[in-house]
């Protein structure tokens, strides 16, 4: 089981790999490799640190640091699939010693990836600080007590990332280690950032007078969100307001006949938006326009004339001036 968030798993006494638990803290890790490290870079012999003779060729060197740094990788690989160890060059006497792993190379946007590691020095007396530039102006500089390195971070944006870390000592010699990592949009993320937005018309045409329903709804996967919307009915009218809980409601009427480009666009904190667009045809009532009666007023030019002589009416209207007849009887 992972133990805090180190990297590291408790080590089953029949592994093979107990052999390589040094210090006897029941776990294999960075600081065991690092004891080896720095018994080759101290010059140690078989008589001060057997232990170190890891290949039993009754010489502490080079090969035994080798050893156990592989050693490490193939247990992080068995136990620690998603851990990618990677070791600095091993130090000589007047550098720190530095070992570093992170737990993913590829992540999302929001997920976090964790470093992991340790960093020491040959001379006891000196004191070792570490640095880790996350390659994003971001940087971390403390938190790590005993020798032990683990830190996690996440990236707000995507892109890749080259992550240095430094060991330094007193005397300013450093040692360091860099990796990439390569951070990526979320797909669902990606097509959830937008609001979404569902509406329609409860008719495509309708008279001058009438009155049009517009309904629907609208939110956001991200509930801190919130979201405006607007209508504009195409005529220089809109509506902004009067939808409550993501429910969308509003009516509108139109005065003159023609064809409107109905919009609605919902709008996000961010400045994301979603639209839809519709057409509604207005059309003048034919019914009020036949069934209009003319309109009469008339007057004779003479109420006595002789016979042969002709009367005229003086005035007729008709609502619709096409159809103005007058009919005329003279008894």
């Amino acid at each position: 089981m992972l133990a805090g968030d180190s990297g590291v798993v408790e080590l089953d006494p029949s592994s093979p790999y107990a052999i390589y638990d040094l210090n006897s803290d029941g776990r294999f890790t960075a600081i065991d490799t690092l004891q080896v490290i720095n018994a080759v870079a101290a010059g140690d012999s078989i008589a001060t640190s057997p232990w170190a003779d890891l290949n039993h060729d009754d010489v502490i060197d080079d090969s035994d640091s080798q050893l156990v740094m592989d050693a490490l990788s193939e247990y992080y690989a068995s136990y620690l699939p998603s851990f990618t160890p990677s070791f600095a060059s091993s130090p000589s006497d007047s550098v720190p010693s530095l070992y570093v792993s992170i737990s993913d190379a590829t992540l999302n946007i929001g997920d976090s990836v964790s470093l992991s590691g340790s960093f020491g020095h040959s001379d006891s007396s000196e004191y070792v600080t570490v640095s880790i530039d996350w390659g994003d102006s971001s940087e971390t500089t403390s938190g790590f007590p005993s020798g032990y390195l683990s830190s996690n971070h996440s990236y707000s944006s995507p892109g890749t990332y080259s992550v240095s870390v430094v060991a330094t000592d007193d005397d300013g010699d450093s040692v360091s280690q860099n990796m990439t990592i390569v951070v990526t949009q979320n797909s669902s993320e990606a097509s959830d950032s937008a609001p979404t937005l569902s509406a329609s018309l409860n008719n495509s045409t309708i008279n001058v007078g009438d009155t049009v329903s517009l309904g629907g709804s609208f939110g956001h996967v991200e509930s801190s969100e919130t979201v405006t919307v607007s209508i504009d009915w195409g005529d220089s009218s809109e509506t902004t307001s009067g939808f409550p809980s993501g429910y969308l409601s509003s009516s509108h009427s139109y005065s003159s006949a023609g064809t409107y480009s109905v919009s609605v666009v919902a709008t996000d904190d961010d400045g994301d938006s979603v639209s839809e667009n519709m057409t509604i045809v207005v059309t003048q009532n034919s019914t009020e326009v036949s069934d209009s009666a003319p309109t009469l007023s008339a007057s004779l030019s003479n109420s006595t004339i002789n016979r042969g002589k002709g009367v005229r009416p003086n005035t007729v209207r008709h609502a619709t001036r096409s159809e103005a007849v007058l009919t005329l009887k003279l008894g």
